[in-house]
């Protein structure tokens, strides 16, 4: 029987997730992060595999694709591998390690190999929806079998501690990592020759991710907790009536360390209290931090991240399915903020220049900031009570609230000359409503440029409001 497919035999949900704490730092457990997705085929003609997968949800993320294939007597390479976002460009995975089997009758290839995507470094969605593909140089005639796997806890910097190959003739297969510390999980991909529909058993305590059986080819991935400085892992194969090819990838994948009880690296839990009173987990929902565990807060915000940033932090859906073309002509589909810039634009809380473009790169100043939230909040208002409530009175929107009682609230302020017409009402608004404050008593600094941090921290403000 041709491609009869096996059960995951790893229930996910029940994966226990621990930090350790270590003279100052946290050790955050690697951990299978949300779905295993996976194919195989056993079209003598194949030159390519392909099959859905979602990133993960959780923090210093990895993904590894597990490939086998046989290539019976034309021996062919793998072109590339690649990840397609939903609404994305291709991005080519980084081969880790390569396991190659021969029969010794022939040269012709059967091979084991481990492809890594690291999505914090792509800024690649939490839970992003793409395509897995896997192209050949030619046709693989003796099945080929693929899947995806998502980590958690990783370092970002080192992923990997060890990467080691092995192959054989048999029915057992086996790769030893070493030089561990005792904390990685090893991940192994598994190919085993076969001329009868066969299964082959998992050793070494580890958890199988998926199996199955297409032409001469058994295709299998595990993982196992290392808990030594090495680390044995394998197969052994039901059929033992002939010394079939054999071939083995593994890796030993790096936990995270980031400092105990603090989000960021670079800014601590308290800090947030103290300097802008917030807290880590309020900031957390609007923005995310760099692959290397920073948050880069006196940073920059331009364009395109503050659209992320209110997007998500608002609490507005992306937009499902995403336009197919484009609004504005600087921000393609394969842009990283296509998603985001979109959305904000079809919830009319952005807009683009005369020209048509949005300029993503551009640098947020404070009047923008003000105008971006306020147009959100105006809505809001508008939605909950038919009107924006004044000190004085009912208005029918901003601009008529402005009208009436925005010339008090920027009294106080010598600069406000500073601030474009059209920003005026809604820097008036926002700061009426506690959202925004001066640089100081007697300035706005409506050209001044907003800060990760600042950014975060308005939005933040603008959701607390009753």
């Amino acid at each position: 029987m041709r491609g009869r497919k096996f059960s995951i035999l790893l229930a996910l949900g029940v994966i226990l997730v621990f930090t350790l704490a270590i003279g100052g730092t946290a050790l955050a457990a690697v951990a299978p992060d949300g779905s295993v997705n996976w194919s195989s085929t056993d079209v003598d003609t194949a030159t390519s595999l392909s099959f859905s997968h979602t990133l993960g949800t959780g923090t210093d993320r990895l993904t590894l694709v597990a490939l086998t294939y046989n290539t019976n007597t034309s021996p062919q390479d793998v072109d590339e591998v690649t990840f397609t976002p939903t609404s994305g460009s291709p991005i080519v995975l980084t081969e880790e390690v390569r396991a190659t089997g021969t029969r010794t009758d022939a040269t012709d290839p059967r091979c084991s190999i481990i492809y890594s995507l690291m999505p914090d470094d792509e800024m690649l969605a939490s839970g992003a929806t793409g395509t897995i593909e896997v192209t050949f140089t030619g046709a693989i005639a003796s099945g080929i079998v693929a899947g995806a796997i998502n980590f958690e806890g990783v370092d970002q910097t080192t992923p990997f501690e060890d990467k080691q190959a092995a192959n054989g003739n048999g029915w057992v297969s086996t790769v030893t990592l070493t030089g561990l510390d005792g904390d990685e999980l090893v991940l192994a991909s598994n190919f085993q020759g076969a001329s009868a529909d066969t299964t082959v058993s998992a050793d070494n305590g580890q958890a199988e991710l998926w199996q199955d059986f297409v032409v001469n080819t058994i295709g299998a991935a595990g993982w196992l907790m290392a808990d030594a400085s090495s680390e044995t892992i394998g197969w052994t194969c039901a059929d033992q009536t002939d010394t079939y090819v054999w071939a083995i990838a593994a890796v030993a994948i790096n936990p995270a360390t980031t400092p105990v009880g603090d989000r960021w690296n670079d800014i601590s839990d308290q800090a947030w209290i103290d300097t802008y009173g917030v807290t880590a987990a309020q900031i957390d929902v609007v923005a995310d931090g760099y692959p290397d565990g920073s948050f880069r807060p006196s940073n920059p915000v331009n364009r395109g991240q503050f659209a992320k940033m209110a997007v998500d932090g608002l609490g507005i859906p992306v937009l499902n399915p995403l336009p197919t073309t484009p609004t504005f002509v600087d921000v393609g589909t394969s842009n990283t903020f296509f998603p985001w810039i979109e959305t904000a634009w079809d919830a009319g809380i952005v807009s683009g220049y005369a020209d048509g473009h949005y300029h993503p790169e551009f640098p947020m100043l404070r009047q923008q900031v003000a105008t971006i939230l306020g147009r959100y909040q105006e809505m809001l208002e508008l939605d909950a009570d038919g009107v924006i409530h004044g000190s004085s009175g009912d208005y029918v929107d901003v601009e008529a609230w402005f009208a009436a009682e925005g010339a008090a609230v920027l009294a106080p302020f010598t600069d406000v000359n500073s601030v474009a017409d059209v920003h005026k009402p809604y820097v008036a608004f926002m700061i009426a409503r506690g959202v925004m404050m001066g640089t100081s008593a007697t300035t706005i600094g409506p050209l001044n440029t907003v800060t990760r941090a600042q950014a975060a921290v308005l939005i933040v403000r603008l959701t607390e409001l009753p």
